[in-house]
């Protein structure tokens, strides 16, 4: 069942019913923003490369899945008032491989297939990704391969309904080549069970990630996610090439639960089925709309117990440091004390050495000088005290 609402919101202002077309796009933006150029949607979707033409019509199952327009059969039109329509579609697939889920609605200006085209600057009216009924809420993990020197580089985008681990996992990758004239394709690709790290090394990521122990799965033959093992990426959705840009739906990527991707790492291998690893990245949480579900609750967590810790630690550290100063501080100034008192000691101490080397002896007498004269007579009784008086008077009197 698919239901259209043409908003007059659309149209320009003073445009008059105008007949409009809807069509599906292989993509969708990255962060399922809406835009609506044709290098982010892509052409109409045809996984099955089937042949379009005027007689694409809504008993003609051969027209492509994101023809919605010509199976519908109706003349659908957009005006000055919201117009709905309603109409079934067998040919639109919601689950598996094939799925519409995750990509983009356009409605374009015309009645006809060839209007639904990006040619002559011509570009939707409004475009809209497709998500199921309930399934607003989503987990985005990402994972950025290569560098801006790589010759391949690119970014692989997981999307997931949030808290269903069992549901299906959209992915968007694109692809870059920067080596001119070279070609760069069948590249084998998964999911490892280790994280690359920081420096993407892919010597550390160990082995296909394969936690419920599947028997791994031949190329093409075996469809089913759920058969194979959950890293083995390329013998479900087929190599990759750069440059590219295309969309998967896989049944078998949990974002969220006990084998949740997050944490892991994407490989991709060498080009025409190498069996080097070249590029390794970690698979990151990107957003999630719900605070619980696919560990993006447990990661906010771990995050704000890392800034607590971070800050405790600091304040601990201050305190210290501060405590630390203030004794040397004071250490420092008795230090400074003992070193001035016992400096003052040690020059006295000197002075008095020096002092008890001058002989007490008088020096010798030139034959010619007379003998001193003055004397200290002590007749005060005071026990030897010296007394001023006398000793100038006497000095006076014998001088």
């Amino acid at each position: 069942m698919v239901r259209v609402d043409v908003l007059a919101g659309a149209l320009a202002s003073g445009d008059s019913d105008t007949p409009v077309y809807v069509s599906v796009h292989a993509l969708a933006s990255e962060d399922g923003d809406g835009a609506c150029s044709g290098d982010v949607i892509g052409a109409v979707y045809n996984p099955r490369a089937a042949t379009r033409g005027d007689a694409c019509g809504s008993s003609d199952h051969g027209c492509a899945i994101g023809d919605v327009g010509a199976r519908a059969g109706m003349h659908m039109i957009a005006g000055n008032a919201m117009k709905t329509y309603a109409f079934v579609d067998v040919d639109l697939p919601l689950h598996g491989e094939q799925s519409v889920v995750g990509r983009t609605l356009a409605v374009w200006r015309g009645d006809s297939w060839r209007d639904a085209r990006f040619v002559n600057g011509r570009t939707p009216l409004v475009c809209a990704t497709l998500v199921r009924d309930g399934e607003q809420n989503v987990i985005v993990a990402r994972a950025t391969v290569g560098t801006a020197l790589s010759k391949v580089s690119g970014v692989v985008t997981f999307t997931q309904a949030a808290g269903d681990a069992e549901a299906e996992t959209t992915v968007r990758v694109q692809l870059v080549n920067r080596a001119q004239g070279e070609s760069s394709t069948g590249h084998e690709w998964g999911i490892y069970s280790m994280p690359a790290g920081t420096l993407g090394s892919c010597s550390r990521v160990g082995e296909a990630y394969n936690p419920q122990n599947k028997a791994s799965c031949a190329h093409g033959l075996n469809k089913l996610a759920s058969d194979c093992p959950l890293g083995e990426l390329s013998k479900r959705q087929g190599a990759l090439k750069a440059p590219m840009l295309a969309m998967f739906t896989d049944g078998n990527l949990p974002l969220s639960g006990a084998h949740s991707i997050i944490g892991k790492s994407l490989v991709l291998f060498a080009k025409d089925g190498g069996t080097d690893k070249m590029l390794c990245s970690d698979i990151k949480l990107a957003s999630t709309s719900k605070s619980q579900g696919g560990g993006g609750g447990a990661n906010n967590s771990v995050h704000v117990g890392i800034s607590v810790g971070a800050i405790t630690a600091l304040l601990v550290l201050s305190l210290c440091a501060l405590r630390y100063y203030s004794v040397l501080i004071t250490r420092s100034t008795s230090f400074f004390d003992w070193i001035k008192l016992n400096r003052s000691h040690m020059t006295f101490q000197r002075m008095t050495e020096e002092f008890r080397e001058i002989p007490l002896t008088s020096p010798p007498r030139s034959p010619n000088r007379a003998a001193p004269a003055f004397t200290i007579a002590d007749e005060s009784g005071d026990n030897g005290g010296l007394n001023h008086e006398s000793v100038k008077r006497r000095g006076h009197l014998r001088s």
